[in-house]
């Protein structure tokens, strides 16, 4: 919270300075950016003993921006920001292949009479492909510095805001030639602080166009996903024929297991890369 308070103070110094410098009538911009999102950090950690383990692998970003100088030099900038990331699922069913299921479990023809199940493993986990979404809107500053031609130049933004994001809903079925088993994990959304600090370049085309190229990381306070629900359910002791991958196969009646985990606080971290186009209003 520190450092938030420092990063808002810092930019609205730089707009009350900028609030008495000289103003250029109708410069303002238009820009679409689209490139790749690699998370960073915890977003990125596949730890199990990391409760901020996000799962997460490259994926995609976009951003819409619009700016509008105030001198030369210094400029405002509003920018709505979307990404979306994977879940590394491979290391995830890795992972399950090794995990202790059913220390006790729920007799799932007469609940709820728990049983004791001892602990039990289960192997070749497949997850489905399942993504994280992000949704973000920033307000901040821009420097750019033109170069003697006034075609190229390079830009540096620093912006705030808030953000909206999605966890992945997971689905995954363990199948082995003795059992079957099913995993699911409900999603959540959250709300929270987001902020964004970019370099980058414009290459001016003509009077009213430009390309642009950015380099920027973007980040989030961690935001609280609540409520999310574990189910496990899997045959026991056998399937009846074989072959047959289905709950109602189970030799003996079919056990499951659910929790309803605390609020999971999750940062969102990523370097970002993106290329495009502009318009000069």
């Amino acid at each position: 919270m520190k450092r938030v308070l420092q990063l808002i103070t810092v930019i609205s110094f730089l707009m009350i300075r900028l609030s008495y410098a000289q103003t250029i009538p109708d410069k303002i911009t238009l820009s679409f950016s689209i490139g790749a999102s690699f998370p960073v950090g915890n977003f990125s950690s596949t730890d199990p003993s990391n409760n901020l383990s996000g799962y997460a692998v490259p994926g995609i970003s976009a951003n819409f921006s619009f700016n509008h100088k105030l001198n030369k030099q210094f400029g405002l900038t509003a920018v709505f920001y979307g990404q979306q990331n994977g879940i590394n699922t491979k290391t995830l069913s890795n992972q399950l292949d090794k995990s202790y299921f059913f220390p006790q479990f729920v007799n799932a023809v007469d609940p709820p009479n728990f049983q004791p199940g001892g602990q039990k493993v289960y192997y070749n986990w497949d997850i489905e492909k399942k993504y994280w979404y992000l949704e973000s809107a920033m307000l901040g500053v821009t420097e750019e510095l033109s170069l003697n031609n006034n075609k190229l130049s390079f830009v540096a933004k620093a912006l705030i805001g808030a953000a909206y994001a999605q966890s992945p809903t997971l689905n995954g079925k363990s199948i082995t030639d003795t059992s079957y088993s099913v995993f699911y994990q409900s999603g959540a959304s959250a709300f929270g602080f987001s902020y964004l600090v970019s370099t980058g370049m414009n290459y001016k085309l003509t009077d009213k166009l430009y390309l642009t190229l950015d380099a920027f990381y973007f980040g989030t306070s961690r935001l609280n996903f609540k409520k999310i629900t574990q189910n496990i359910a899997s045959t026991y002791d056998g399937l009846v024929l074989p072959g047959v991958f289905t709950l109602s196969n189970s030799y003996m009646p079919a056990i499951w297991e659910s929790t309803t985990t605390e609020p999971n606080k999750q940062p969102f971290g990523t370097l970002n890369i993106s290329a495009g186009i502009g318009l000069i209003l």
